[in-house]
């Protein structure tokens, strides 16, 4: 291509400098600043009665459909969105952008449409943006969208786990 890039170079589907070691830290600090955020931000809403329901997301599948049923939303949501979301919102949308935005500038509006494109509610959407902003981020600063889309994965996995163990009947 013209600028000199393979698809997976372009797309950022490569292991950072250092390796996987670093690669895993920096996945485990996305998820972790991830869920801080998330959490400040359900406080935050919480405190100021801001509108804000789990049910934003919710596949009633999780609770109520049979082993059977689970298989494809699990591997969905745990697998196939993270990346997928990961190639468009980081590697295609925030690439494209970067190159004529800035990285800031398109931090911000990659972070606006993964946002918009989940269509949650107020406080659910502030959550997702912030997620996008990470994510964003540590594509700029380590040139792959593996960490972003290792804690993406890692993030939904556990958010499906919780529904699974806490709400779904026994």
């Amino acid at each position: 291509n013209r600028h000199g890039l393979s698809v997976r170079g372009a797309l950022g589907l490569r292991v950072i400098p250092g390796g996987w070691v670093p690669m895993g830290l920096l996945t485990f600090g996305l998820f972790a600043i991830g869920a801080a955020g998330g959490w400040v931000v359900s406080l935050v809403a919480e405190m100021t009665q801001a509108a804000f329901h789990w049910t934003d997301w919710f596949d009633q599948t999780l609770i109520q459909g049979d082993i059977q049923q689970l298989i494809l939303p699990l591997i969905s949501y745990t697998l196939l969105a993270p990346i997928f979301e990961e190639l468009v919102f980081r590697g295609i949308l925030f690439s494209t952008l970067r190159r004529q935005l800035g990285p800031w500038t398109s931090i911000i509006i990659s972070a606006a449409v993964f946002s918009l494109a989940h269509g949650y509610g107020s406080v659910g959407s502030i959550s997702i943006f912030l997620s996008g902003i990470l994510w964003a981020w540590a594509y700029e600063k380590s040139g792959s969208v593996l960490p972003g889309m290792a804690a993406h994965a890692l993030n939904n996995s556990l958010v499906c786990l919780t529904v699974l163990l806490m709400i779904r009947p026994a």
